[in-house]
């Protein structure tokens, strides 16, 4: 279930609009989508993520709980270093992909957002005897992702030139006057370092109150729903729609989050054996129809025969191509990019060309 963020009530009263969905405030844009979508792809977005979860275990067998619980190898974690792990059920299926990190009170999780619950039930399932304590940190932390090509400049604004050495999948602390702030910096597909930005949320309010001031750098603002998940669609970037209980890792592409060494853990016999045996049956693909889909309907594929050939999970129409952007898991027939697949939508049947993940070109 998605919560408000924090810092819902601060957007309303410096200016931005949100609005009202089914009690929560949401903010499809701030100012206008086809500039923040500029922001992300050629400047700096950032990104209000305070309403994802955030947690914090503390306990002296912290990280070989997250071990035997996840599909990463955590234990071998150094200090200061960013990983992201998953967990998955007995059935090898997703529940959330997360990013782990040890601060100096305690290893930080961030999940996607509406995995609040879902999250502490199953990580309060599995103590047993082990010396672990989880303290849900929504209202009381926030986060920021700051993503672009600009992002490390605009970043160098707040903290120095310690922001330009800061590696790939690591973190830092800094301090702007009394307040703290941890950044992650996370690699991703297009060689542009992404940032995630966490701190207590009066912190963050002190962060976003000069960055509004701020008139020092075009091209960068705050970055709504709606352009982000223009970008997200086209970027190959996954969201619950593609993260949940349906999928396994293998299907998600995700096997950067998973250990095929470490031994065993929730899932894994199951996650290990399609790999062994050859036994994925779909992969998750960018999808390119051919005009505008004619509702929010998610609809099935079929390949030239007729075929059930796979699903839409994600799909956005781009004013700029003309054409609806989508992800969807496809049969591993009906995968290679370039292959051609139809749906059918209030009776019209669209062309659909499957895309390599992440590169719609």
């Amino acid at each position: 279930m998605k919560q408000n963020s924090p810092l819902a009530q601060f957007f309303i009263d410096n200016g931005f609009s949100g609005q009202n969905d089914s009690g929560n405030i949401r903010f499809p844009f701030y100012s206008d989508e086809n500039n923040e979508l500029a922001f992300l792809t050629s400047g700096a977005g950032v990104r209000d993520i305070s309403a994802n979860p955030i947690f914090r275990l503390t306990g002296a067998d912290v990280l070989d709980f997250i071990h035997r619980i996840s599909t990463n190898d955590v234990k071998s974690m150094a200090p200061l270093e960013v990983r992201k792990t998953i967990f998955t059920n007995e059935k090898g299926h997703i529940l959330d992909e997360v990013i782990l990190f040890m601060g100096e009170s305690g290893l930080f999780i961030i999940g996607h957002e509406g995995t609040h619950e879902l999250l502490e039930f199953w990580l309060n399932r599995f103590i047993i005897a082990d010396d672990v304590k989880i303290e849900n940190l929504y209202g009381k932390y926030g986060a920021l992702e700051v993503i672009g090509p600009k992002s490390t400049e605009l970043l160098k604004k707040y903290f120095g030139d310690a922001t330009i050495s800061l590696q790939e999948n690591k973190v830092s602390p800094f301090s702007l006057g009394n307040f703290s702030y941890k950044l992650l910096c996370i690699g991703n597909a297009k060689d542009i370092k992404d940032y995630i930005v966490i701190s207590p949320v009066d912190s963050l309010k002190i962060f976003l109150d000069d960055f509004f001031k701020s008139t020092e750098m075009t091209n960068v603002g705050m970055t709504g729903e709606k352009a982000y998940e223009r970008y997200r669609i086209a970027a190959g970037i996954l969201s619950l729609a593609e993260l949940n209980d349906n999928y396994n890792p293998h299907e998600a592409k995700l096997l950067n989050s998973v250990s095929f060494t470490k031994g065993c853990y929730i899932g894994q016999e199951v996650i290990a054996r399609l790999a062994t045996y050859n036994k994925i049956k779909r992969y998750l693909c960018n999808l390119l129809f051919d005009g505008k889909l004619t509702n929010g309907h998610l609809p099935e594929l079929f390949n030239a025969h007729g075929q059930f050939a796979g699903k839409v999970t994600s799909q956005i129409f781009d004013p700029v191509l003309h054409k609806t952007v989508a992800m969807g898991y496809i049969d591993k027939s009906s995968c290679l990019p370039g292959q051609i697949l139809s749906a059918e939508v209030d009776g019209r049947t669209y062309e659909v060309t499957v895309k390599e993940l992440g590169n719609l070109s």
